[in-house]
């Protein structure tokens, strides 16, 4: 909000893992780990601060690639959201927290996407990708189930070019990203809830380090560029993001352990 009397601050931590079945078929899971933090600086509230963390929810994704074709492969991927976190936390009133502050949404959801890798795009260490993924989302019950919540559902679609270049004994992997991502009005027993849903356009710089085979580090930052919100929204500033990847290999498979915030 441009008068800065409503701000929030949203830290996520994640693990995921990564096993290869085949050389066409993987398997991702995901667990994260979110605190919320919300400020309201006016003469109304009594309590101007208020927070929660705890278990989000979780991700479990199987992506295959259904084609591999001069240095270009695309892949489908297709899983649930499972809602293992916390959608049902009150205040110190007793009071159920909005649903922007639960670390969970309680609801099942289903992820669906369909991505394309063209490697030596333009010269031979520079990769392209274009994804394109939506999350359909499913009703939640709240307040002791006398309501049904929904949020929007939401798609995006990511363009994004990284390239490689040897930096002594590192291996340096800058990227550049656009992504653009819209979401639906959230739902309160079918009727569309009001400021809620819109349009992001954002610009997301990065850069991986490898150390070694096995192991490295990322570090990336997303700044929007354009926005247009249905109604009286908070909506990002900054988003950064930072982790590392080790990679195991077992069996001639690999395995992939990626942790960030």
């Amino acid at each position: 909000m441009e008068d800065n009397n409503i701000k929030r601050l949203s830290q996520t931590y994640f693990l995921q893992g990564v096993y290869g079945i085949t050389d066409k078929l993987s398997v991702n899971a995901m667990l994260s780990y979110v605190i919320h933090k919300r400020t309201v600086q006016n003469s109304f509230s009594s309590d101007p601060v208020s927070s929660e963390n705890g278990f989000g929810d979780a991700i479990l994704l199987l992506q295959y690639k259904i084609l591999s074709l001069r240095k270009a492969s695309i892949f489908l991927t297709l899983g649930p959201k499972i809602p293992v976190g916390k959608s049902d936390l009150r205040d110190a009133n007793d009071i159920l927290l909005p649903a922007d502050l639960q670390p969970g949404t309680g609801s099942w959801d289903v992820i669906i996407g369909i991505g394309y890798i063209k490697s030596e795009f333009i010269r031979p260490s520079m990769n392209l990708t274009l994804t394109a993924v939506g999350k359909i989302n499913s009703y939640s019950d709240r307040f002791n189930g006398t309501q049904q919540y929904k949020y929007g559902n939401d798609y995006q679609f990511l363009f994004g070019i990284t390239d490689s270049f040897i930096a002594k004994k590192l291996i340096l992997n800058p990227g550049i990203l656009m992504r653009l991502w819209y979401t639906s009005f959230d739902k309160v027993d079918g009727n569309n809830f009001p400021n809620t849903g819109g349009s992001w356009i954002y610009f997301v710089p990065s850069l991986n380090i490898a150390f070694n085979p096995k192991f490295s580090a990322f570090i990336s930052f997303e700044i929007p560029i354009y926005q247009h919100l249905n109604g009286t929204q908070l909506s990002t500033s900054i988003r950064i993001s930072g982790g590392i990847q080790l990679s195991l290999f077992s069996n001639s498979r690999k395995i992939n352990l990626n942790t960030g915030n």
